[in-house]
């Protein structure tokens, strides 16, 4: 590593040098060559019109930017040296830690992508003119190691936790043979950032061969071959000067002659750096709110996992970091909801190797497509009323940034916005990245801007979500115009948002809807690049007819997802003019919702008759096409929380497409995205009941979601990682060992708030019909036991609007279920389970049922390799309090 590396002991009987150097000068002790004297210092000229002379640290190097791999492509050297040093010292081609989830990985057989801790990347053949060969293996962590996010300029310097803590350091140093300069280097210097020193043998090295692990992406690079004291040189070796060469950085590591045990260095390495099952906590010290935080808690308890681990404690821990990072993010005098918390750590993106940086990667941004499962679920389980209008009225503020002119008193500025290529017709929406709406992977149709539609309806749902706890008020707080607002309403908003979903429909002429973004993967490409599918001629086409013809053809921005999200952004806002009496608008978007569900069922449907799922594009950057489950995960706005209730093709089209899920490698695990893919898939086993599954699933989220690393205080220099040790990651990449380490950031709203949401659902406090509350509590083992505290929920109010009932149950399996409200909850129904037989059900309430409720029993899902079977206890009526006895 660095020139403060603490040579390893073991080692140092490999070090001797024949020679003194001092200062830049040279003591020869070698005898001298029979074709002339010693060189002290050499580089090997590669014959190649791109080498060129450079220095890592102060060592000069003839270096080629590409690798030479193989015996058709060997490394001439035709000389005997002291020393030899070799830069390079990569994985050239993939200097990452595994593939983007957009190439879908976790859905591979074999993993060719993943490059971590141990592996052997290849290895350096020394020849020696004898015909004697010493064989260097390339290991990472040992004699390899990862440049571009290490010590590339520009790049975030991702070092945690060994920048931390000096014993990690101190680990990774004795395991890493490599130097490194001081500073960053630019990228284009990546391939000489690293070098090694090794001491061959007293022989006349004829070439090296590097070979590569055919199984691994990328090839090992060896850029550039020096030598220390060379003797019988062959002519393609020229001698150096020395001025500048710091004697120490030609100093050896080892030798090849008496190799070191570099697997255990790469073992204490590996250890240090990745979370394996023993890592995880026995026992886990609760977390709570702090004084005067009003949060909905949740406090799982049970027994511990098959493994030993306090699963109920990381739950319930999960639960309160994450909120109480939420409700410090989540600014509720702005309204402005930042994708990632500020600073927080960032683990090398979707291609990190399992260290990170405090950088708060999307802190600055904001994603409409987060608006629904990372707003509502903060709305409701944080109460804050100033929060529900600050961010109605922020996210307002971008939907008007659209619109075919440059007046600054009908929207925010849009000077880069084209308005002669925008319809004047069409009305505002939301893009991809709400607060930079300009921001294009590529332009693909005719409409400036990024038409990620999934965003669009996110956020019309949560506008609505805010208006229902807001009490669905139908006075000012709606309807009056107000000049901060560009003397607009904020039920004006509603109407926009929701016209822009019937007109991007009549625009396009299809009855599913058109969207960019990360569900369509942009298309696929630039337009004309190999792996695009954007029609040509379609950027520069003006005649609306052709243009048409174009989004007929183009399936590929046609999808489930926003579809069904557009869907439930339709009904929705039906909800909202029927409240404040408008009836033209009610009518027209209840027919486009009914087109839309038509639509969904005869296009976005795939495969042969009963064994039909929902479509995805194999574009989509989604990792795992969890998105084909959105009817499961966005059931908790409109349809419910009892499957049963669905509409039944559509559900059992959702249905077997868990069941597919479910039933792929790993068994369904799809950790490579926490919120996209676990959480999705979690969410979706709970609405069906699939309890074994469901067990499995939020297993993994919490396992694989920890980090060993981040319960480290070091009160003396300042360094508290225990604030990140509960917060949900973007991601986990699980290693072939079962081992793992987290990557892209923490706090990340697209995957930390699908996340909470799944363990929301599974309290189950269902207001979808706040005429008729109802409660389906979904207890996963090993829990046993669920307390729910403060969560609001929306019941019907006086005079036509809405009121919020604060709920709080205790619900244990054979022993209680105990219901605390501060209002009445109307028409209360309560489903408890699950049981392992129709028997079972039928006798759990042993005592305290109230008359003249009734209870019923139903099978559904799974649970212990069996039929589940729920018991229902309905009829009771507009109850505020509620206490069952339980066998």
């Amino acid at each position: 590593m660095k020139l403060t590396r603490k040579m390893n002991q073991r080692y140092q009987a490999s070090l001797m040098v024949a020679s003194t150097m001092l200062l830049g000068t040279m003591v020869m002790s070698a005898p001298q060559a029979s074709n002339g004297e010693p060189l002290p210092l050499a580089v090997v000229e590669i014959d190649s019109e791109s080498a060129k002379m450079v220095a890592s640290r102060t060592v000069p190097f003839h270096v080629l930017p590409e690798p030479r791999v193989g015996d058709e492509n060997p490394i001439p050297v035709g000389a005997r040296a002291e020393t030899l040093l070799m830069a390079g010292m990569m994985n050239h081609g993939w200097d990452v830690g595994l593939a983007h989830w957009g190439e879908h990985p976790e859905t591979w057989e074999q993993r060719p992508d993943q490059i971590y801790v141990g592996l052997t990347i290849g290895g350096v053949e020394v020849h020696y003119t004898d015909g004697e060969v010493d064989t260097l293996p390339l290991i990472i962590g040992a004699t390899a190691w990862f440049v571009t996010q290490w010590g590339v300029k520009n790049q975030h310097q991702v070092r945690e936790p060994f920048s931390s803590r000096p014993e990690f350091m101190e680990v990774l140093e004795s395991s890493l043979m490599l130097r490194e300069p001081d500073d960053p280097v630019d990228f284009n210097e990546a391939h000489h950032y690293f070098y090694l020193a090794v001491q061959p043998r007293d022989k006349k090295i004829d070439r090296l061969i590097v070979r590569n692990n055919l199984e691994k992406r990328g090839e090992p690079m060896i850029s550039g071959v020096t030598l220390v004291n060379a003797r019988e040189v062959d002519g393609h070796i020229r001698a150096v000067d020395m001025d500048g060469v710091d004697p120490a950085d030609l100093t050896p590591a080892f030798s090849l002659a008496s190799m070191p045990d570099f697997e255990a260095g790469t073992n204490e390495l590996s250890g240090v750096l990745y979370t394996s099952i023993d890592d995880l906590p026995s026992e886990v010290d609760r977390i709570d709110f702090p004084d005067g935080m009003e949060a909905a808690r949740i406090t799982f308890h049970g027994d511990k996992t098959a493994e030993g681990v306090d699963l109920a404690g990381m739950l319930s821990n999960y639960w309160v970091a994450n909120l109480i990072e939420l409700n410090a993010s989540f600014d509720p005098k702005t309204g402005v909801f930042p994708e990632s918390g500020k600073d927080f750590p960032a683990y090398g993106g979707y291609r990190g190797f399992g260290t990170w940086t405090p950088i708060g990667t999307y802190h600055g941004l904001t994603f409409a497509r987060c608006a629904d499962h990372f707003v509502t679920m903060t709305m409701r389980a944080l109460p804050n009323a100033q929060r529900l209008a600050s961010w109605t009225d922020y996210v307002d503020e971008w939907l008007y940034f659209f619109r075919a002119n440059h007046d600054p008193e009908k929207g925010p500025p849009n000077h880069q916005l084209d308005i002669d290529r925008y319809p004047e017709d069409a009305p505002g929406h939301w893009a991809f990245i709400m607060n930079m709406p300009m921001h294009e992977n590529w332009p693909i149709n005719e409409l400036p801007g990024n038409e990620e539609l999934d965003g669009h309806g996110a956020t019309t749902i949560g506008r609505w979500w805010a208006w229902r706890l807001a009490g669905g008020p139908t006075g000012d707080w709606l309807m009056e115009p107000m000049e901060h607002r560009y003397n607009t309403s904020r039920y004006h908003a509603s109407k926009q948002a929701a016209n822009f979903i019937c007109w991007i429909m009549d625009h396009t002429g299809r009855d599913v809807i058109y969207s960019e973004g990360e569900s369509t993967g942009w298309g696929g490409g630039p337009a004309g690049s190999p792996t695009s599918q954007i029609p040509v001629g379609w950027l520069e086409e003006t005649d609306m007819d052709v243009i048409r013809q174009y989004y007929q053809e183009a399936e590929i921005f046609f999808q489930s997802y926003p579809s069904w999200i557009c869907y439930i952004a339709l009904r929705v806002s039906v909800q909202k003019a029927e409240a404040v009496g408008d009836t033209e608008h009610a009518e027209k978007w209840a027919q486009y919702a009914d087109r839309l569900y038509k639509g969904l069922l005869e296009e976005m449907v795939v495969g042969e008759p009963g064994e039909e799922m929902w479509k995805f594009s194999d574009r989509s950057i989604f990792p795992s096409h969890n998105e084909a489950l959105a009817q499961a995960f966005l059931s908790a706005y409109l349809e419910g929380y009892d499957h049963n209730d669905w509409e039944p093709t559509a559900r059992e089209v959702t249905r077997r497409t868990l069941m597919e899920r479910l039933m792929r490698r790993n068994s369904g695990r799809a950790v490579i995205s926490m919120g996209y893919g676990q959480a999705w898939m979690l969410h979706s086993a709970l609405a069906f009941d699939e309890m074994d599954a469901a067990q499995t699933l939020v297993r993994d989220l919490a396992y694989y979601s920890w980090d060993k690393n981040m319960d480290f205080h070091d009160p003396l220099r300042g360094i508290d990682w225990r604030l990140y040790q509960w917060i949900f990651p973007e991601g986990t990449n699980i290693l072939p060992d079962g081992r793992w380490h987290r990557i892209g950031d923490l706090s990340n709203g697209a995957n930390q708030g699908p996340s909470m949401h799944a363990l929301l659902y599974s309290t189950g406090v269902d207001d979808t019909n706040p005429s008729g509350i109802r409660i389906l509590p979904r207890l996963i083992e090993p829990m046993n036991r669920v307390e729910l505290e403060g969560l609001q929920t929306v019941i019907d109010g006086e005079n036509g609007v809405f009121d919020v009932a604060l709920v709080n149950y205790d619900f244990k399996r054979g022993s209680h279920f105990t219901l605390k409200s501060d209002k009445p909850l109307p028409n209360l129904a309560v489903r408890l389970g699950p049981f392992t037989s129709e028997e079972q059900a039928a006798t759990a309430v042993s005592a305290g049922l109230p008359s003249p409720s009734t209870t019923r029993t139903m099978q559904s899902g799974t649970y212990q390799g069996d039929d589940a079977w729920w018991v229902w206890i309905e009829d009771l009526g507009d109850t505020s309090h509620l206490q069952l006895e339980l066998n």
